[in-house]
Formats: structure tokens, C-alpha cells, sequence
């Protein structure tokens, strides 16, 4: 058991890790028009002139295909130089690689970066990495606990030394399946949680839609295996009325029956 805790909490880690190396420093909205603003400087380390001129290329993150290739930028005549990015050109998530080439009379250069695209327009950084493993780590802490504390519970009456007969009802039993619903509740709540960060934060949605997808499924079944667990628990209660009865009578029931 102990074997299983230390490689989940690796496995988070690693996913943490992997999601915080893969965040830039420039970050935009999905979707969201977009300024695109970079500095000129010459080979001497001047700002570049109001004559110059640069054109840039920008590539999708998955194939690496142009959505936009070698168009002018705009010179605001004190060195920088701005592109307006369409937000249909921003539907992908992920890193987008430009490149940037300038020219300021024969002085000419290029420049070469990358900026991602989220749903948020905020980029992971460690303390936020952290923060959501933590809370991961919390709701798995505790789905993990319930179920063991399941496993320690009465799962049916009280027998006999010899487990022949039952002599009296054991009314703790009843906890298990209330401890079921609420590890029901907490992996509907680590599969939400994983979803979300996921959409929020990977630069794709693959793992966002496998997750969400298995949250969707599991809140379907919620209400019906609700609906068929509150009248599993109202029939043994009855049942349990009649063997008090009968055991209060002094019949033996047989434990192989029930």
C-alpha cells in the first residue's frame, strides 16, 4: 500500500512539473485578439529608426504551420513595432513559435521566441503549481482515507463464535454505504479538479476532455445509484426489524441464509 501512495505522489509531481516547464513567459487569451509587441535594436544597440521596417512569422503549435508569414508590423517610431493577432489565428492551445526579421537600412537581423496560448491567458508558475497539487493531494488524501476506513466498518450483523447463526443486529453497518457516497462524492470532485486544471493549464485538451468526459458519466450514474442505494439501506433496515423479532423470540437464524 505504502508503494502505491509514493508512485501516485511521483506521478503528480511529474505532471506538475511537466505543466510548469511547458508555461511561457508571454502568455495570451485563446480566442482573444491580440497585440503583438517586440523591441528593434540595431547591431550598435540603438533603437531602431522610423524608417525601419520588420516582418513576422508565426507558427501553430502542432504542426507547425504559418498563421501568419511574413506580414509588416507596425513602426511606432520609437523602436517598437506591433502586430495585431486575430483571434482566429489564437483557437489553438499551446506553444506558437515567431520569428521576427528586421531591417533598418542595411542593418538588417532577426529574432526568434515563442508565447502560449491558454484558455486564461495566465501561465502556470511553480507557487500555482504547487497550490493545485496540494489541493489534489488533499481530495486523494481523504477519497483514500474513506475508503480504508470502509474496509474497518461491519459489513453485516453479528454471528455466533462459530458464524452459524446471527445473534443481534449491528446497526454500524449502515456507515458503509454513507462511506461509499462520500468516496463517490471525492473522486467526482478529483475528476472536476483534474478536468479544469487540465482545460486551464495543458497545451492541449486531450487529458481535459478524457477527464471531464469520465466526471460527466459519473454524475449521471450519481441519482440513480442514489435512488438504489436508499432502498438497498430501507430493505435491510426491514429485514433487520424482523430478525430483531424473531432473534428477541429466540430463533435461530441461520448466518448462510441472509
Amino acid at each position: 500500500m505504502k508503494k502505491r501512495y509514493i508512485i501516485l505522489v511521483i506521478l503528480l509531481i511529474a505532471i506538475v512539473v511537466f505543466m510548469t516547464n511547458t508555461a511561457s513567459a508571454e502568455t495570451f487569451v485563446q480566442s482573444s485578439t491580440t497585440d503583438f509587441t517586440k523591441t528593434c535594436t540595431n547591431k550598435t544597440g540603438s533603437i531602431c529608426s522610423p524608417t525601419a521596417v520588420c516582418e513576422l512569422t508565426i507558427k501553430l503549435p502542432i504542426n507547425n504551420s504559418r498563421v501568419v508569414s511574413n506580414t509588416s508590423m507596425t513602426n511606432n517610431d520609437d523602436g517598437i513595432f506591433n502586430y495585431t493577432i486575430a483571434g482566429d489565428n489564437l483557437n489553438t492551445l499551446g506553444k506558437y513559435n515567431w520569428d521576427m526579421f528586421c531591417c533598418d537600412g542595411s542593418d538588417c537581423g532577426e529574432a526568434h521566441g515563442n508565447f502560449l496560448v491558454t484558455k486564461t491567458g495566465v501561465e502556470l508558475s511553480q507557487d500555482k503549481a504547487m497550490i493545485y497539487l496540494g489541493m489534489l493531494a488533499l481530495l486523494i488524501l481523504m477519497f483514500i482515507s474513506v475508503c480504508i476506513a470502509s474496509i474497518f466498518l461491519p459489513s453485516g450483523n453479528n454471528k455466533d463464535k462459530n458464524e452459524e447463526y446471527f445473534i443481534s443486529i449491528n446497526n454500524l453497518k449502515y456507515l458503509r454505504p454513507i462511506f461509499y457516497a462520500v468516496a463517490w462524492g471525492l473522486l467526482l470532485a478529483i475528476l472536476f479538479t483534474s478536468s479544469n486544471i487540465s482545460f486551464l493549464y495543458l497545451e492541449t485538451e486531450m487529458m481535459g476532455n478524457l477527464l471531464f468526459a469520465s466526471f460527466k458519466v459519473m454524475f449521471a450514474m450519481t441519482l440513480p445509484l442514489f435512488v438504489v442505494g436508499f432502498l438497498f439501506i430501507l430493505a435491510s433496515a426491514f429485514r433487520d426489524v424482523e430478525m430483531k423479532k424473531l432473534i428477541e423470540r429466540g430463533v435461530q437464524i441461520p448466518s448462510r441464509h441472509i
